[in-house]
């Protein structure tokens, strides 16, 4: 808990001090990101599961 508290808190301070401005990238950010890496990672994921 204290963990996740400080990287809430670095976050903070450095969308402050560089001036960020917060973007919502969507619920599907991170499978666009790089697509072939996660085909492949489904395509091994369903052999695991005999599919």
């Amino acid at each position: 808990m204290v963990a996740v508290a400080h990287t809430i808190l670095i976050v903070i301070y450095r969308v402050m001090k560089y001036q960020v401005a917060y973007r919502e990238l969507g619920e599907h950010s991170f499978d666009t990101l790089n697509s072939e890496r996660l085909r492949h990672h489904d395509k091994k994921r369903l052999e695991s599961l005999g599919g």
